[in-house]
């Protein structure tokens, strides 16, 4: 369930869930895995903001909006943003997410 890429631990409940795991065994298997720490929403909430910003050029409400979608607290999303934000040339990420979105079209200066 983890290979792919990491899931928080909401989502990792909710599949459990899904697939038919009482509430008891779903616990038992969080627990290991945040003991193991195979399971962390900071480091969740890292990946998916740098991913947004690196690859999709979105800004932080958006990516803000998306991590706490995947039930992760908004306190460990901003932090993340935070982090992952210093290494950011805004103007850059804007001038890329204007050209993205107005791309094909002749714009006069």
């Amino acid at each position: 369930m983890l290979a792919r890429r990491e899931l928080s631990e909401a989502q990792i409940r909710l599949r459990l869930a899904r697939k038919g795991h009482d509430e008891e065994s779903v616990e038992t298997a969080v627990a290991r895995l945040r003991a193991e720490r195979a399971i962390n929403d900071a480091r969740v909430a890292e990946a998916m903001a740098h991913t947004e910003v690196m690859l999709r050029k979105r800004g932080k409400l958006r990516i803000r909006r998306q991590i706490e979608q995947a039930g992760i607290a908004p306190a460990t999303a901003r932090s993340a943003i935070e982090t992952v934000f210093e290494t950011v040339d805004d103007d850059a990420l804007l001038a890329a997410s204007l050209a993205k979105r107005l791309r094909g079209r002749d714009i006069a200066d």
